[in-house]
């Protein structure tokens, strides 16, 4: 067994967190050819990455308290099973009904990682390491979605768009046997009334009813959201409308994902300075000067491959800043709720994603406009939480 907060056991866990985000990507460059398979329009197969960010969300309210009650190892292991069992049943899938029941059961079982590994280095780490140990995380989740096409562009080319799912249902098998032979058990404080509902309900209240997490939870959720609107909108902008060929959308992801972990490296750094509550309101700040850098674009008629992906690349430096900021000021209070406040975080952040995902699917025959549009809300709503409900420690009440 790995020790808890080594490197190593850092590593495992990075590897575990990228299940959702892998998840979403390796497929895009597939797409169009997966709707004219399976005989469907390009809305519903938009409607599997909103399916899935739903489950990702909703799940987590579920592995949060679970592991709160059972332990972290547990539940982690049994949502591995679930997920390979959900990436062997969309690449089995014969209609696009079948994809989207398997891409629920998937997101069951990916949303254990996002959620567990949060509470996993509540566990480990002390509040001041804890920004650098999810800005790790979140860092790994931003390259993962830069590198999931690029290789799932490759495996798509080679044995079509079923093979990327395959090699999902394979991944989930590694982590599965990492994860029995070298993840230790972090819970020493389960919580035996953890799961019973009006416990549940209990926590969730209380955690709902504190406005500074609320306001981590809305702006880091937000701040995603815009990176999920992009990730429907933009094969179809960049691959269908301004003609790029799948493994070249694929690589454009790259600039996108290094701009993120500029973000993920700065956060810590600049918290340290400034404190955390003000450096998530610069990383908002960026988010919404982006947004608007969008809408420009959008309202001059200059939609090139260059302003599409410079626009977005700018607010992913923002977001890179938000997401461990957000997660650290949110989850940090409450030791003995990690699991909850952690889950609740990653369900408001899967809900706001799958909201601002199905407005972008939506509004596609808008084009960049309709990005733009859904961008502005979400970039704008991000920095709005940052300054009007997470208070600084010194700020006044």
């Amino acid at each position: 067994m790995l020790r808890a907060g080594s490197p190593s056991a850092l590593v495992l866990l990075v590897a575990l967190a990228t299940m959702t985000s892998i998840s979403i990507a390796i497929y895009l460059p597939a797409m169009p050819t997966l709707a004219a398979d399976l005989g469907t329009s390009m809305e519903l197969v938009q409607l599997t990455v909103s399916i899935f960010l739903v489950g990702v969300g909703l799940g987590q309210l579920v592995y949060g308290p679970a592991s709160d009650r059972f332990g972290r190892r547990p539940a982690l292991l049994f949502g591995l099973v679930v997920y390979g069992a959900g990436s062997l049943a969309c690449a089995l899938a014969p209609t696009i009904g079948v994809l989207l029941a398997g891409r629920a059961l998937q997101a069951a079982g990916a949303c254990a990682g996002m959620a567990l590994v949060r509470a996993i280095i509540r566990d480990t780490y002390p509040r001041e390491r804890m920004a650098g140990a999810l800005s790790t995380v979140t860092g790994a989740m931003a390259i993962s979605p830069a590198l999931a096409p690029i290789l799932g562009s490759q495996i798509y080319l080679a044995f079509g768009w079923r093979a990327d799912f395959l090699f999902l249902a394979g991944f989930a098998v590694f982590l599965l046997v990492l994860a029995v032979t070298m993840l230790p058990e972090t819970n020493h404080h389960r919580d035996p009334l953890a799961m019973q509902p009006a416990r549940l309900l209990a926590n969730y209240r209380s955690l709902l009813a504190n406005r500074t997490f609320v306001g981590h939870m809305l702006a880091g959720g937000l701040a995603l959201s815009g990176a999920f609107a992009y990730t429907v909108a933009s094969p179809f902008i960049l691959i269908e409308r301004l003609g790029v060929r799948p493994d070249l959308f694929a690589l454009l992801m790259i600039s996108t994902t290094l701009a993120y972990v500029t973000g993920t490296w700065t956060a810590p750094r600049l918290a340290r300075r400034i404190g955390l509550e003000r450096a998530l309101r610069v990383g908002g700040g960026i988010c919404a000067a982006a947004a608007l850098v969008m809408v420009a674009v959008a309202v001059s008629g200059v939609v090139t491959i260059l302003t599409v992906v410079a626009g977005m690349t700018f607010y992913m430096v923002g977001m890179g800043m938000t997401l461990p900021l957000s997660m650290a000021g949110g989850i940090g209070p409450f030791p003995r709720m990690a699991g909850a406040a952690s889950a609740l975080i990653g369900a408001g952040q899967m809900v706001t994603g799958s909201l601002a995902s199905a407005a972008s699917a939506g509004l596609a025959g808008w084009g960049m406009a309709g990005l733009a549009t859904v961008v502005v809300g979400t970039g704008g709503g991000a920095l709005a939480a940052a300054l009007f409900l997470v208070r600084a420690p010194d700020d006044a009440a």
